[in-house]
């Protein structure tokens, strides 16, 4: 049986995806940056959506779930 030749359009969609994910977080970051001018219930916003994004890509995670169950399995 002839072996078929790798998809040359499967790397190039990695990267696009890639790309797109950086620069989703990227103005993420920016808009929930904390400015010198903010006041304060802007500021507690931003970082109450800081750590809510946090939890979302952490519960997105599989991955990362598994290894933090191993870990605090391991401290325990």
């Amino acid at each position: 049986m002839d072996a078929q030749p790798p998809d040359s359009e499967a790397p190039r969609a990695h990267e696009e995806t890639l790309d797109k994910v950086k620069s989703t977080y990227r103005t993420l970051d920016q808009r929930l940056s904390i400015n010198e001018g903010d006041h304060l219930a802007v500021v507690v916003l931003k970082i109450g959506l800081r750590l809510l994004a946090l939890a979302v890509m952490i519960l997105l995670s599989p991955f990362l779930l598994i290894g933090l169950l191993v870990a605090f399995m391991a401290v325990l």
